[in-house]
């Protein structure tokens, strides 16, 4: 089935706003796996964060050998003159930038992870090239400014996974997805976490 952005938009919604439903309904067995990772890297999309483990477990448990790669907005920066960061999770335990990218690169043992923030030192913190993981500060509400880090493989389209941790804002996350849709592979996943229930 070709991928329309309303499809994508639709299921973006539906993950931020059933969560409860989608835990009652996975085994223990499909979320153990990255539960752990989540837990280990310390990304607050384990269970007793967001609680996003149940749904990425049930959507890309069954094709994580196949994932060829991954691209998440929002690495995570502790800076807090960025208005999207996880100060006061870090605060309460031991936390770094790219947590989250760390444990995708775990779940995920063939895939390309590419890690996207405004905070450029984050990225820098987060980024192990050598070992499957890029990141890079940037804007991604601007088309230009990612168009610059020439994420494409030969102009085709490179992502398989996009999500968008970053802004938190509807206005910023509408602005991503116009910058990062056409990086989405025919068939490949777009998500959007942090989605405020007064802008659905």
């Amino acid at each position: 089935m070709r991928a329309t952005p309303s499809r994508h938009i639709s299921l973006c919604v539906v993950i931020a706003c059933i969560q409860l439903m989608l835990a009652s309904a996975a085994g223990p067995d499909d979320v153990s796996s990255l539960e752990e990772l989540f837990q280990q890297h310390g990304t607050d999309k384990q269970a007793m964060g967001h609680a996003y483990v149940h749904a990425y477990s049930m959507l890309l448990g069954p094709w994580r050998h196949d994932v060829r790669s991954l691209l998440e907005v929002g690495i995570g920066t502790v800076n807090s003159s960025f208005s999207a960061n996880m100060g006061a999770y870090s605060s309460r335990r031991k936390y770094m930038p790219g947590a989250s990218l760390r444990s995708w690169r775990a779940f995920l043992p063939n895939a390309r992870i590419v890690g996207l923030d405004l905070d450029a030192s984050a990225a820098r913190a987060a980024a192990d090239p050598q070992q499957r993981l890029e990141a890079y500060g940037v804007d991604t509400t601007s088309a230009k400014a990612v168009a610059a880090l020439d994420l494409t493989e030969g102009g085709k389209k490179p992502f398989d996974v996009i999500i968008d941790d970053g802004l938190h804002t509807w206005a910023g996350q509408q602005a991503t997805l116009l910058t990062l849709w056409p990086l989405v592979r025919e068939g490949g996943f777009y998500f959007i976490e942090d989605v405020l229930m007064g802008d659905i």
